[in-house]
């Protein structure tokens, strides 16, 4: 079995440490077990430098970090941000959505490898609210999740401790359904789970 890579691209070293362990769960889910992310997600160091002009010789913008991906030569690329507020601001200004704006952005810079780009509304932790697997966060606050800010107070809440990043985010995401609910209390998660089996089954396409 020829084993194909996804290099994952994120904003930040928490997000780092377990998206890998989130897609390759998925994937698994589907049944594809001859695509996997690689060991090693590009880390932007804050979304600012990824959503930012492109300047090559500072490290910014989604076009220095497609072009660093493209360099390893991986099967697809995936890049995932957390949309914050700008998604609302883009909508009320008519500017063209996040996501597509940024993705048309890495077109000159892939060298024509497959490449998707998920945005989570508002935040990452949206999902984790939105999917939390027991009744200690209320299911009017799993729905609303991506319609309102203060997750991580939510999360300590639930867990009866303080929430951190580094340390309690993984461990949280491996709790994280793939069915049910939460797909439906948070469409940018369902999209993201789209964007990952696409992606995949598009590498696959394209070596056959």
């Amino acid at each position: 079995m020829t084993l194909l890579r996804i290099q994952l691209i994120v904003e930040g070293h928490s997000e780092a440490e377990c998206l890998n362990s989130l897609v390759i769960r998925y994937l698994q889910q589907q049944g594809i077990y001859d695509v996997m992310p690689t060991r090693a997600p590009i880390n932007t160091k804050g979304c600012g430098n990824l959503k930012g002009k492109y300047k090559k010789e500072n490290h910014r913008g989604i076009e220095y970090f497609v072009s660093m991906a493209s360099r390893k030569r991986p099967d697809a690329i995936l890049i995932l941000l957390d949309a914050d507020d700008e998604c609302l601001k883009r909508q009320k200004s008519n500017e063209s959505a996040l996501g597509p704006w940024l993705l048309e952005r890495t077109r000159e810079y892939s060298r024509g490898i497959p490449i998707r780009v998920a945005v989570a509304n508002r935040e990452f932790e949206a999902w984790l609210v939105a999917g939390w697997p027991d009744n200690r966060i209320t299911q009017h606050d799993r729905k609303n999740a991506e319609n309102r800010a203060g997750y991580a107070k939510k999360i300590e809440d639930a867990l009866g401790r303080k929430y951190s990043k580094t340390s309690v985010l993984p461990e949280i995401v491996n709790l994280l359904p793939f069915e049910g609910d939460v797909l439906t209390f948070a469409p940018s998660y369902a999209r993201f789970l789209r964007v990952v089996r696409d992606l995949a089954n598009e590498a696959r396409n394209r070596k056959t």
